[in-house]
């Protein structure tokens, strides 16, 4: 039981990566807070917060500021 538990725990991580692929809020360079991310926006309109993370995004690589 525990082994198909790891198993469909690790095939849900893949899966869910892929359709956070294209996601755009939490941090870029950690893959685990952007599933968290994810997960805590499910209940929410995701495709307004992702526009919006991705405008916000775009607005500090337009400029010399780095994003924390």
């Amino acid at each position: 039981m525990f082994r198909m538990r790891t198993i469909l725990f690790l095939l849900l991580l893949t899966v869910h990566h892929s359709w956070t692929s294209s996601y755009h809020c939490g941090p870029t360079n950690n893959t685990f807070f952007k599933f968290i991310s994810h997960l805590l926006t499910m209940p929410c309109e995701q495709l307004q917060i992702n526009y919006c993370c991705f405008k916000h995004d775009h607005c500090y690589s337009n400029c010399t500021i780095e994003q924390l």
